[in-house]
């Protein structure tokens, strides 16, 4: 099993586990597609608070911007859902979600950005 530090250092994220594992160590992630909020493609988006099955997530250095501010000041929420809707290649994550008749739901795909970027955070 990868450390903390062998996950950030080689971006090799391969399961749910390491997903989580690299969001709770302060990975950034930009949203690449999102099939219900189109609107946030291209956001760089941050860890503000993570649970076991959730995660509250904020806009990386924009404290006042509406996905940053909702749910009282925690963030967006997202649940992490089961491990089967994930698909992990490279620096890409994709999650699907899908209806009980099969059909898609919802469609996520963020890039998992190297932690070069300076490490301020706008979350409080």
């Amino acid at each position: 099993m990868n450390t903390p530090s062998q996950l950030t250092d080689s971006m090799d994220i391969r399961n749910l586990s390491n997903f989580k594992q690299f969001i709770k160590n302060g990975g950034k992630l930009r949203i690449l597609k999102y099939s219900m909020r189109p609107d946030m493609v291209g956001l760089v988006i941050e860890a503000k608070e993570v649970r076991s099955d959730h995660v509250y997530y904020c806009v990386f250095r924009e404290p006042m911007h509406k996905v940053s501010l909702v749910n009282h000041g925690r963030g967006m929420r997202m649940d992490f859902g089961r491990a089967a809707e994930y698909e992990f290649c490279g620096n890409t994550v994709k999650k699907r979600i899908l209806n009980k008749d099969g059909s898609l739901r919802n469609e996520i795909h963020w890039e998992v950005l190297e932690p070069d970027l300076p490490q301020q955070s706008a979350c409080a």
